[in-house]
């Protein structure tokens, strides 16, 4: 972005939800980019930007992926009207998850939700000790926090949501 794109934002009609599933959808076989024209986020295979970079022929891909060549001929180019979706680091997910146990009420359940991040396999412990209705609350607060990060993403891209 240059100077004059800093001070200004730019406004995108951003479906928000599409863009906190890209943001948690984490894969080393895909990077997802927006599109700032039309607000979309595109997941592209990392296999399909490798073989672009490497010169590489692409007669032999599915139909399918044919139509993310020129998006990603584009992304590779630098083209300013693709930026990528920066994930939520699997730490950041894991301070989500102890943020909502150290603010839980109910002492029983948030002394089974600590236990279940102190060992192996936290992520998978934690979900399932989730019950009932601190399963509900959860669900609130992971949704509120990703969300926040969503927006706190698009602000540090300079990119303001248009609500139209």
């Amino acid at each position: 972005m240059n100077a004059q794109d800093r001070t200004s934002p730019r406004r995108v009609k951003i479906n928000l939800q599409e863009l906190i599933d890209a943001m948690t959808w984490n894969s080393e076989e895909s990077r997802t980019f927006l599109d700032l024209r039309t607000g979309n986020a595109i997941s592209l295979e990392t296999s399909l930007l490798a073989q672009l970079e490497e010169g590489e022929a692409l007669d032999d891909l599915p139909d399918w992926q044919k139509d993310d060549i020129a998006i990603a001929e584009a992304v590779l180019a630098d083209d300013p009207n693709w930026i990528e979706v920066e994930p939520v680091e699997s730490h950041e997910s894991f301070r989500i998850m102890e943020d909502f146990v150290a603010q839980l009420r109910d002492e029983d359940a948030r002394e089974v939700l600590l236990r279940a991040l102190e060992g192996k396999k936290p992520f998978r412990r934690f979900k399932d000790a989730l019950a009932g209705s601190v399963r509900e609350q959860w669900i609130a607060f992971e949704n509120s926090a990703q969300e926040r990060f969503a927006r706190q993403w698009l602000e540090s891209m300079n990119i303001e949501l248009d609500p139209g």
